[in-house]
């Protein structure tokens, strides 16, 4: 569901980094997958993409430019 909410709130050119408190290379493979063309980053590469997709974590919705979604928050910059 997170990951569709993802899909549908961003256009098919974005980059995106998924933030998930367990995030761990499969997860961000199967977010690559679902979210393709997209091109998926991991936490790390958060401050240079326009798009930040946090599961679960209603701290986000605190930052600029954030919206809720399906089991988490997008940020967009």
């Amino acid at each position: 569901m997170f990951l569709d909410a993802v899909r549908r709130a961003t256009p098919p050119d974005a980059a995106i980094s998924i933030i998930a408190p367990t995030t761990h290379e499969n997860y961000v493979y199967q977010a690559a997958f679902t979210l393709a063309p997209r091109r998926v980053v991991g936490p790390g590469e958060g401050a240079v993409v326009p798009y930040s997709a946090f599961y679960k974590d209603d701290r986000a919705l605190t930052l600029p430019g954030s919206s809720r979604i399906s089991n988490g928050v997008l940020v967009r910059r």
